[in-house]
């Protein structure tokens, strides 16, 4: 039986706990390795620099006594006092030698006292031997030399002093090896603790490729397995809580999205069957509040966007008419609010708009005639702007009803065109709405939005914003593809707001197609051929 979420240990505590382990085991194994390394470098330290050296001064020794005796015998048996020069410098040697004895193994419990005997014993043999004897032939007593010399005294003395100095000598050869033996030793206990390391080591790869199994891959396994039949359309498939608490809660999780979504799904068949009557409807709304840029006179170039908020209707609109052979009208209305109640009376708004530009009214006509057939709004109310571009002319008629500003990029330069009136709705002024003309080049390009594009907002509640929007017409104008600026004006707006936006966005970019001028110029560059 699974144990409750609260009671099992995390993933998180198990991971830190395997660390742990694997910290303590490097852990000991580094200060045991750190230990012993220190240990061999002080014993290979002390043997390279105190007993190797005490093994050769105590050779001086050696070598320097035999000289001293050497030269003291042939001096008393010859006579010569060439003799005592190499007793001397024996004595001298054998002083240095001892002296550096006493200093190398100064540090050690029991060869200190070795040396002090030795040093007393060659003392001896030299104040009552050799310096006995070597007197005595000075003083021209040689029968009492040679007398001295067969007497042995002298000769007892020195074996004396040099077993000593082989005794000091075998000690340090000892403790030499003692050294060596513990050096090997220590070799052999790294070497092991080496060999130790590479086993932990395996054992823990082991120990952690299996925990990993057992903790995070069989359980993301199982858990992947019930997943994928779900996607697969088995939406009743229990997804099942395997694992360490983060795991289970995770499975959890996905069974509580999966209980969700079998809830939506069944929503969705109920709603599916109710739309289905109210679908057509709202389709043949869509279409009719669609902007239909075919029925323009030649005189017009024109693209337009088009995105609903919700849904495929939205309480925007846009559409392109014909007044003449190079007369067209281009109107957008913004109404409050968006979906099928807003869609709804902007097709009225949409239908007496083109009624009365069909009657002939200029655009701030429009709005008034417009207006009074709405009659009472219950609260509704709308922005708009109706633009009639004259190409023979080449003017540009406008009326603006609260909308935001028109914007006309020409050589470079934006134009910014304001308002005429105020919005259109229940209890405004209805004074009515000027027309304002102004001339239009057949390079300029001129751009209509709703407030859908301006007010949109991104993640950090920033505003896209009317300069924002100027600077992108202002760039993408100069090209005069007016597709092309439709399409920078869109992606900027969607690159602001990767979310989504969350009213209706409505865009209408125009211009003159120029064919009168280009018909008048086409004479004049026949004749100058």
């Amino acid at each position: 039986m699974a144990q409750p979420l609260t009671t099992r240990m995390t993933l998180t505590r198990r991971v830190r706990l395997l660390l742990a382990v694997v910290a303590v085991f490097l852990t000991a194994g580094l200060v045991a390795d750190v230990w012993l390394m220190g240990k061999r470098t002080v014993l290979v330290r002390r043997l390279d620099t105190q007993l190797e050296p005490a093994r050769t001064a105590a050779g001086e020794v050696v070598q320097g006594l035999v000289d001293q005796e050497t030269a003291e015998r042939s001096f008393v048996i010859t006579h010569d006092p060439a003799f005592l020069e190499p007793y001397r410098a024996g004595e001298k040697r054998v002083d240095e030698a001892v002296n550096e004895l006493r200093r190398l193994l100064e540090d050690h419990p029991t060869l200190p006292a070795a040396v002090e005997r030795l040093d007393g014993q060659i003392r001896v043999w030299r104040q009552l031997g050799a310096e006995y004897e070597i007197a005595a032939v000075r003083d021209g007593r040689f029968d009492e030399a040679v007398s001295l010399v067969w007497a042995g005294t002298g000769r007892r003395l020195f074996e004396q002093a040099r077993s000593e100095i082989y005794g000091v000598r075998q000690a340090v050869i000892a403790e030499q090896e003692a050294v060596d033996g513990r050096i090997r030793d220590i070799r052999s206990m790294l070497s092991l603790l080496s060999t130790a390391g590479a086993l932990a080591a395996v054992g823990l790869l082991g120990v952690g490729t299996y925990v990993l199994h057992r903790w995070v891959s069989r359980p993301l396994r199982v858990l992947g397995a019930a997943v994928r039949e779900v996607v697969a359309g088995d939406l009743h498939r229990h997804i099942p809580s395997p694992g360490p608490p983060e795991l289970a809660q995770l499975g959890s999780d996905v069974e509580a999205m999966r209980r969700r979504i079998l809830a939506e799904v069944d929503d969705a068949s109920r709603a599916r069957d109710a739309l289905a009557q109210r679908g057509l409807v709202v389709l043949s709304l869509s279409e009719r509040l669609h902007p239909n840029t075919s029925c323009a006179s030649p005189g017009l170039r024109a693209a337009t966007r088009y995105w609903p908020a919700e849904g495929v209707v939205a309480g925007d609109w846009c559409d392109v008419v014909a007044l003449g052979p190079e007369r067209s009208a281009v109107a957008l209305v913004d109404v409050a609010g968006h979906g099928a109640e807003a869609g709804i009376f902007a097709l009225r708004t949409k239908e007496l708009t083109l009624a009365a530009l069909g009657s002939g009214f200029d655009p701030g006509e429009a709005f008034s005639w417009v207006a009074a057939r709405l009659g009472d709004t219950d609260e509704r109310f709308f922005t708009g702007v109706i633009a009639e571009i004259d190409d023979a002319a080449g003017t540009l008629r406008y009326a603006s009803a609260g909308h935001p500003p028109l914007l006309v990029v020409d050589g470079g330069f934006v134009t910014i065109l304001g308002l005429t009136g105020s919005v259109v709705g229940p209890a405004l002024d209805r004074d009515g709405w000027a027309t304002v003309e102004v001339a239009l080049s057949p390079s300029a390009v001129v751009v209509a939005c709703s407030d859908g594009i301006l007010e949109a907002r991104n993640a950090d509640g920033e505003q896209f914003g009317l300069a924002r929007f100027h600077e992108i017409v202002a760039d993408a104008g100069e090209s005069g593809d007016l597709q092309a600026v439709a399409d920078r004006c869109l992606n900027a707006l969607e690159s602001f707001c990767p979310t989504g936006h969350h009213d209706d966005v409505t865009l209408v970019v125009f211009g003159r197609s120029g064919q009168r001028d280009r018909s008048q110029a086409r004479p004049e560059a026949v004749a100058a051929g």
